[in-house]
């Protein structure tokens, strides 16, 4: 409660006249103000005029002290939302505290027996919730402050409405402000409930008054200003509303400019928030960038950096994705078994490290490896390079194919696949990116191309579909990144189909190959084609599908389990008509798989009795690893003296990791100020490399070891190189200093030829005689020399050593060593500035090299009479060191009327491939094969032939017979008695000769209006077939019936003569009559004689429908008659003229004999 609050309760209980007491208010609220009307004359000048509420009635100050009408009790919430307009300057501006003080006067007048002790938890406001929460006490009261110069009181910054939007301003209320009432003593809570027993608290009964008490607490009040000589002038009437809990009315709060103003700002802010939505939605779409922390990238290092077989390494993972999972390899996917149960994977801690410690065994190899730590959730690869010391030379990668003869696919029907493994091996070290070709259609390989270090498998099948029976021959090519060319012969065997082999199941192709990049979009959807080449509907369904997978090659995909949801297939069951075909959809799924090959074999079957199943086709998903940097050292260490000049730089090579042919940007950053990159950033382009130097400054550091880490970050990966300083303590005048320059050398030779040495510079900057030796690493015994390699240097003087390299018997590819300096003193102490490490690089470039051809042989095949084959395109390479440009021909072993040679040019510059594109014309060549073989020559710009020049293909045209259409019957003859039951069926032979596609599909249909004929449908798969045909005579009368049927043949090559017509006669007989004529005297018949010659009628009704005539022993006979009743009537004369008529009627269901009694005409 307020200090006049205080003041004015207290005297509420002392019989003073109330305007005394008014007088003293007045005084205590003025003394009050000018306390700190200094001090709060800021905070009021900074109220903005929004916020000054105006007090109703406008009142003018007084000129003389008189009785004062305490005014209506009005809750403090209420007059906080009464704002008005700003007025003149004149207006006298409300004070809360004012208010307040009269309200607690009014209540001391209503009830002057009883003395009210202020009790806080009384003061709760009526509206205003956040009040309720705040004890109003004497210590946190706010004080008022008149303005100074202005005449009115206005509320302070802790008082007033404004206080509860300016920043702090519950901080002030919560701080303890001096006690100015120190006689006023708090009453006990018990105590001043004992007070209110059994009456009613006024201040915890307030309400808003009603709107006609309001009017009439206005007239009191304007009643008492004008009783009081106060000068009132009335306001401007607005509306009035009661305040809804905390919110003010915004409208009456802010002018309307100001609210034009926060209306333009909302919409920006929406229209912000829509574009941070999008921005939000694009990068939740895009791509995951690299993930890095604020401390960089993911980092690996490993420690120590050079190691020999049998030793431990630790490994220290930093800065991954938090209790992700890392994988980790060396040498491009060969596993660091780490895990349980040999697992490659780990999990990182919560923080993205994790430390752990890996024994190297044999399998490393002496050399540089380059170990790697992939994070499977954000696919951020970190590296580091590790040397394993040892006996033996570090090899190049060389490509080497486990198979010593020919592949021998073995022999199958026809349609039938075929698939078998073959090994590709590194006999050397780094990494072998190959390619894999055919010269066959019907030959596949799967996968075609990869990355492997240690050894691949690859698959290779045959399908056996539309292929003729016979023997088959095949090549497979593979080339690779490190030169050179090597082949494998491929042989199978075709057998034909059985004549009836009824349903067939035949898929193709036997192979797919699917390649995607990590982490990047999933490839196309690929085709499988199921058909049946049989005679009845084939049923088929896709019986299983195993994982190929090597564990060992693909540690990630083994963690997966089989296929581990990577392979799937949109059909896995249904039925195909004889001679139809149906398209399956093989979709792979490559964004959750790290890189390596995945291989899956599916078998389809059929559950039916079908010769040639299951079928199975191999396919193959390779993942390829992202581009990334690689450093050709593990480590790099100076040594120098404190006090002395730094050490010389020392030169690192960057390179694109292999595969990797795109522009790769990198960057190199250090963790310690004292190394210095140059440059520290760049761009690699495909096979090309940069060379940087690193530096170090030891100029102000203590003697010591300093080590610190230069992370090269490129793509989505980072590779780390340690750097070792060593600062030696300033030796005495006395001792000898040694000084090396250059700290690394750099050689390039071609392959068999030689290269200069250079110079190394050993200087003795102390004060005694310096003793030096050298000392080659293992790894260098074989191709590199020091001369001479142990010496002595006075001091100030220096010395010279050559270093030398031997390519003989070095393959192509880079070579690393180090090269060990130690100094001494004349005790035999060591010289200061030792040791010294000497970082040798030589990189042996193959010579220049014709390689072979794109394929050893070219055959084309066509049919005599047909159209030519297509043209084909040999392509050759030159690789290695050459002196461009080169130029080249070609000429023939043998002529050959039927070929065209068509060169792309005569020259070839760097990166060029030449091209010779080969056609042929079958015009006036018979049946046979031709054959010739095609000289490639290469020359140097000298007009010496390069290696391997020159080089030969062979070029093969087979002129095939053309497939001929056969049918074996001429015609067809048919013959049946009438309702006796259709003749025997009938078959028609056909065959093919020729080069025929299989299989040849034969219809037939008879001609239109022969609906008692019925012919069938047959295939042709090598060895010929035959249609059946079939007749109903039901409904025909006796006669003879002429129809053909119609062959038509096809396949999905050309035939000749597919189209052939075969005639079909049915003769269709009835029934005999037969009898005689008998001339007879009476009806009786007694005598009778034969009438010869008579003339007998066969009549059908009244249709008359044969006649003949009887011979001379009166016999007559009709012959096919149908089945029906009949009349016979005979007439006639005998011998002595005397004319004679008879009849006769018969039911034909048989053969009938009927004689004609004949009697004398009257």
């Amino acid at each position: 409660m307020c200090e006049e609050c205080r003041a004015r309760l207290l005297q509420a209980g002392q019989p003073t006249d109330r305007g005394a007491g008014r007088e003293r208010s007045g005084t205590s609220v003025a003394s009050a103000a000018e306390r700190d009307a200094a001090a709060g004359q800021e905070e009021a000048d900074g109220e903005p005029p929004h916020r000054e509420r105006q007090t109703d009635p406008e009142a003018q100050v007084p000129t003389q002290q008189g009785p004062v009408t305490p005014p209506p009790e009005v809750p403090p919430d209420f007059l906080l939302s009464q704002l008005m307009p700003p007025s003149s300057s004149n207006e006298v501006v409300g004070d809360p505290a004012l208010e307040m003080s009269e309200a607690a006067e009014f209540i001391s007048e209503s009830d002057p027996g009883a003395l009210r002790l202020p009790r806080p938890s009384r003061l709760t406001p009526l509206v205003e919730p956040d009040l309720s929460s705040l004890e109003i006490q004497r210590q946190n009261t706010p004080l008022v402050r008149p303005q100074s110069g202005h005449g009115q009181i206005s509320p302070l910054a802790g008082g007033g409405p404004a206080a509860h939007n300016e920043p702090g301003a519950l901080d002030d209320l919560q701080q303890r402000l001096p006690d100015l009432w120190p006689w006023i003593q708090d009453a006990d809570e018990d105590e001043g409930d004992a007070i209110w027993l059994q009456r009613t608290d006024p201040l915890l009964s307030r309400r808003l008054p009603t709107s006609a008490e309001a009017a009439a607490i206005e007239a009191e009040d304007i009643r008492r200003a004008q009783a009081a000589a106060w000068a009132t002038s009335p306001l401007p009437a607005q509306p009035w509303s009661r305040p809804r809990g905390r919110l003010l009315s915004w409208l009456a709060l802010y002018p309307r400019r100001l609210r034009l103003l926060f209306l333009a700002l909302l919409i920006v802010a929406l229209l912000a928030l829509l574009g941070d939505s999008l921005l939000v939605l694009l990068v939740l779409t895009r791509q995951q960038p690299p993930a890095t922390t604020a401390a960089g990238p993911p980092r690996l290092t490993l420690t120590p950096n050079v190691i020999e077989v049998g030793q431990r390494v630790k490994l220290t993972l930093e800065r991954f994705s938090p209790s992700t999972q890392v994988l980790l390899s060396h040498d491009l996917q060969e596993p660091v078994p780490v895990g349980r149960n040999g697992s490659s994977l780990v999990q990182v801690s919560a923080s993205g490290s994790l430390v752990l410690t890996v024994q190297i065994d044999a399998s490393w190899g002496p050399g540089l490896h380059l170990v790697e730590a992939e994070d499977v959730t954000t696919r951020y690869t970190a590296s580091a390079t590790l040397q394993v010391a040892g006996q033996g030379l570090t090899s190049p990668p060389h490509l080497v194919i486990d198979s010593s003869g020919p592949l021998l696919m073995g022999e199958d029907y026809q349609g039938a696949n075929t698939i078998m493994p073959l090994t590709l091996r590194n006999s050397g070290g780094g990494i072998i990116n190959w390619q894999g070709s055919s010269n066959q259609p019907w030959l596949l390989l799967s996968p075609s191309q990869g990355l492997f270090s240690g050894s691949q498998t690859v698959w290779v099948a045959v399908q056996r579909a539309h292929l003729k029976p016979g023997e088959y021959s095949g090549l497979l090519t593979f080339t690779s990144d490190v030169g050179g060319q090597q082949s494998v012969q491929v042989k199978m065997v075709v057998r034909p189909l059985p004549a009836n082999p009824g349903p067939v199941l035949q898929v193709t192709p036997a192979a797919l190959s699917f390649i995607a990049t990590d982490g990047g979009t999933t490839p196309v959807p690929q085709t499988l084609t199921i058909s049946n080449p049989g005679n009845k509907p084939l049923a088929w369904l896709l019986n299983g599908s195993t994982s190929l997978t090597a564990p060992d090659q693909t540690p990630y995909a083994h963690s997966l389990g089989p296929l581990a949801d990577w392979l799937s297939i949109n059909q896995r069951g249904s039925t195909v008509a004889p001679g139809g075909t149906q398209s399956v959809t093989v979709a792979v799924q490559s964004r959750s798989l790290l890189p390596g090959v995945y291989t899956a074999l599916l078998s389809f079957a059929s559950p039916q009795s079908v010769i040639d199943t299951p079928q199975s086709v191999v396919v193959s998903l390779t993942v390829l690893p992202r581009c990334g940097i690689m450093v050709n050292a593990s480590s790099l260490s100076f040594v120098t003296v404190a006090g002395r000049s730094n050490p010389p730089n020392q030169a690192v090579t960057l390179s694109e990791r292999a595969g990797c042919l795109d522009d790769l940007t990198w960057q190199a950053s250090s963790d310690a100020s004292w190394v210095s990159v140059t440059p520290s950033s760049g761009e690699l382009h495909g096979a090309g490399s940069s060379v940087i130097a690193i530096g170090v400054n030891a100029l102000g550091l203590p003697p010591g070891r300093y080590t610190s880490l230069i992370t090269f970050t490129a793509g989505h990966g980072s590779q780390t190189l340690p750097v070792l300083l060593v600062v030696q303590p300033a030796p005495s005048p006395q001792q000898p200093v040694m000084s090396i320059t250059p700290l690394s050398l750099n050689f390039s030779a071609i392959q068999g030829q030689g290269t200069p040495p250079q110079t190394v510079v050993i200087t003795n900057t102390g004060g005694s005689t310096l003793y030096w030796q050298t000392q080659a690493t293992a790894l260098t015994s074989d191709w590199l020399a020091v001369s001479p390699t142990s010496g002595s240097l006075a001091p100030g003087s220096s010395s010279q050593i050559l270093v030398g390299v031997n390519t003989r018997g070095l393959t192509a590819g880079t070579y690393s060593g180090q090269i060990l300096l130690l100094g001494r003193g004349s005790d035999g102490a060591g010289a200061a500035g030792t040791p010294q490490t000497l970082q040798i690089t030589l990189q042996v470039l193959p010579p220049c090299t014709l390689d072979q051809p794109s394929m050893h042989s070219v055959a084309f095949s066509t049919i005599a009479g047909g159209a030519d084959p297509g043209p084909q395109t040999i392509t050759l390479e030159v690789s290695g060191t050459c002196s461009w440009p080169l130029s080249w021909s070609t000429s023939l072993t043998s002529a050959a009327s039927w070929l065209r040679l068509s060169d792309s040019s005569t020259s070839l510059v760097n990166g060029q491939t030449a091209s010779i594109r080969l056609a042929v014309s079958s015009a006036g060549l018979t049946v046979g094969s031709y054959s010739t073989q095609v000289i490639v020559k290469v020359l140097d710009s000298s007009g010496a032939p390069i290696a391997g020049s020159p080089q030969l293909f062979s070029v093969t045209l087979t002129v095939l017979p053309p497939c001929v259409f056969q049918v074996g019957t001429s015609s067809l003859f048919f013959s049946t008695v009438q309702g006796q039951g259709p003749p025997p069926t009938q078959a028609i032979t056909f065959s093919s000769t020729g080069t025929c596609r299989y299989p040849i599909a034969v219809s037939a249909s008879p001609d239109a209006g022969s609906a008692w004929l019925t012919v069938s449908s047959g295939s042709d798969n090598g060895s010929g077939g035959s249609l059946q045909v079939a007749v109903n005579a039901a409904g025909l009368a006796p006669g003879v019936y002429n129809s053909q049927i119609t062959i038509t043949a096809s396949s999905s090559g050309g035939i000749q003569n597919n189209v052939q017509v075969v005639p079909v006669r049915l003769t269709v007989t009835g029934y005999t009559i037969s009898g005689s004529v008998q001339a007879c005297a009476d009806s009786s018949c007694s005598s009778a004689v034969p009438l010869a010659g008579a003339s007998v009628t066969l009549y059908a009704g009244a249709a008359q429908i044969a006649t003949t005539t009887c011979d001379s022993m009166g016999n007559y006979r009709f012959d096919n008659v149908p089945l029906g009743s009949y009349t016979l009537t005979a007439t006639g004369s005998d011998s002595q003229g005397k004319q004679y008529s008879g009849s006769a009627a018969v039911n034909v269901s048989d053969n009938q004999t009927v004689i004609i009694n004949a009697l004398p005409n009257s």
